[in-house]
């Protein structure tokens, strides 16, 4: 059984708008375990390509229980930060950046998508830069990710970011460290 960490107070300083390139605003909060559903209404608004760069893996689905789990952080050592638009009467999230600590590391993984609609507005570097922020708060600044390597995208983020990084090749992907000092 997988034991997830008792979520801590949800952060609400962390929320805000965000004004993109284009003149659009996204809501960006702290995700809260209620968002499975909407974590899965993501998904199902992604390409096939978009899940490939996220996840690493052509998955057809993202099961529930998957859902539950990414929507469910602790806020210090887990954490992830929803992009949030109204869509007629509904509410659907657009992005998410999170980090993912491992305690018997000294670092914590990173990860970002944007729902293919929104790509291209400047929305990922805003989120991914708002989470290593979120994170360094909390006494996280050693990160690291997993990239396709084909995806320039990404790679272009993590280089407008600022933060020295070191690249490695490995088996089709790039293994990216970053120091956010």
């Amino acid at each position: 059984m997988d034991e997830r960490p008792v979520p801590f107070e949800y952060p609400a300083r962390h929320e805000g708008w965000a004004a993109l390139k284009d003149g659009s605003r996204v809501f960006l909060r702290p995700i809260k375990p209620s968002d499975a559903a909407l974590l899965i209404g993501l998904f199902n608004r992604l390409s096939p390509r978009s899940i490939y760069m996220r996840f690493l893996s052509p998955l057809r689905q993202l099961p529930e229980g998957w859902a539950v789990r990414l929507a469910t952080v602790d806020y210090v050592g887990d954490f992830a930060l929803v992009g949030v638009v109204g869509e007629g009467r509904e509410e659907a999230i657009v992005t998410v950046g999170r980090y993912a600590s491992d305690p018997r590391r000294d670092r914590a993984e990173l990860a970002i998508v944007v729902r293919d609609d929104w790509q291209g507005r400047g929305l990922g570097k805003f989120v991914l830069a708002r989470v290593i922020d979120i994170a360094k708060e909390n006494g996280i600044r050693r990160f690291e990710a997993v990239v396709d390597h084909e995806n320039s995208i990404v790679m272009g983020i993590i280089g407008r970011l600022g933060y020295p990084h070191r690249v490695r090749p490995e088996q089709g992907a790039y293994y990216v460290e970053i120091e956010a000092e």
